[in-house]
């Protein structure tokens, strides 16, 4: 048997990590939003244009697109971590469908 080449517990992050890293990721993105509308306030301010366009295609700049894309993982992360993490979800729904005590390895009599 070949040696293993890498840890394994250095892979996964437990929940409360992960959780911290979504914090993390949350103060980065309203940090970045908060700096671009200063940014642009500044910038609206001294310009007669309503911003509105009347209709014409919108051109993002790169700076908005970091955003929207920071914005996007913090979503996602987020969402995920409305979930139970999956070994107290799995016994819990476990539990829940089959009724408690019985051994996974049997199968139902349904």
């Amino acid at each position: 048997m070949s040696a293993r080449r890498s840890e394994e517990d250095r892979k996964w992050l437990d929940w409360n990590e992960y959780l911290n890293v979504v914090r993390l990721l949350k103060e980065d993105v309203e940090g970045e939003i908060r700096a671009w509308e200063s940014k642009s306030q500044v910038k609206s301010s001294g310009s007669g244009s309503g911003g509105g366009g009347g209709g014409c295609d919108l051109v993002y700049s790169p700076v908005q697109r970091r955003i929207a894309t920071k914005f996007q993982a913090y979503l996602i992360l987020e969402f995920f971590s409305c979930v139970p993490d999956r070994v107290s979800f799995s016994v819990q729904a476990r539990n829940e469908l089959i009724g408690g005590n019985q051994d996974p390895e049997t199968p139902s009599a349904t």
